[in-house]
């Protein structure tokens, strides 16, 4: 069975769906993990929540990242500062919810439901970081800027940390759209929808390590 990861859709479905297609995805036989960011940027946030909802119907893993937090505590708990955030990214799904109340509500439940990190075979994913002494797993999952820079901790396990969040052009050290690796660590998120240079990815973590990306128009 392949083990496929993309993280931080952010809105760009034609491109998720064209990488699906390109890895000739296969719910029966792959096992998929998306680690959260879906919406917000990019022009097809819908859409992408609509699939990720059919995705985990056919058994993929979908996480909890940021950006579905930050809507569960606007919407859910009426948390006035997350929805002022949300209100100041691009495509953000703010206006369409409050018109739309049975899509939100729908939409709400499903990211009240998606877990914080997944553990599988070798690989631990999670949308931004790990605490592996499971202290602080709430505020690692969902935005942890420093857990690239962390190793030794990570090294005393036989796991490999899959995480997005943090573009790999930022963090790559001039390598630019490639994997971020360190021991131990793997980095997805390649900035869909966020930064002009941004792709989307898919990883092919077995049963031999690549990946593909599709340019953002």
């Amino acid at each position: 069975m392949r083990i496929l990861a993309m993280s931080n859709i952010h809105g760009c479905y034609d491109e998720m769906m064209a990488l699906l297609d390109h890895a000739k995805y296969d719910p029966d036989s792959d096992k998929l993990f998306i680690l959260g960011g879906l919406m917000d940027y990019g022009p097809k946030s819908i859409e992408v929540i609509e699939k990720c909802m059919e995705l985990q119907s056919q058994g993929a893993v979908i996480l909890r990242g940021e950006r579905e937090q930050l809507y569960i505590n606007a919407f859910a708990f009426g948390h006035f500062p997350s929805e002022e955030k949300l209100c100041k990214t691009k495509n953000t799904l703010v206006y369409y919810y409050h018109d739309h109340l049975e899509i939100m509500r729908k939409h709400i439940d499903f990211f009240k439901q998606l877990p914080f990190y997944a553990e599988y075979e070798n690989y631990i994913f999670s949308h931004a970081g790990m605490d592996i002494n499971h202290k602080d797993n709430y505020a690692y999952c969902l935005a942890n800027r420093n857990f690239y820079a962390t190793s030794d901790e990570l090294e005393k396990t036989d796991k490999t940390f899959v995480f997005g969040y943090m573009p790999v052009f930022i963090i790559n050290e001039g390598k630019g759209l490639t994997l971020f690796k360190k021991p131990h660590l793997l980095g997805i998120d390649f900035g869909a929808g966020r930064h002009v240079v941004g792709s989307l990815g898919i990883v092919i973590l077995e049963p031999k390590q690549k990946y593909l990306t599709i340019k953002i128009a």
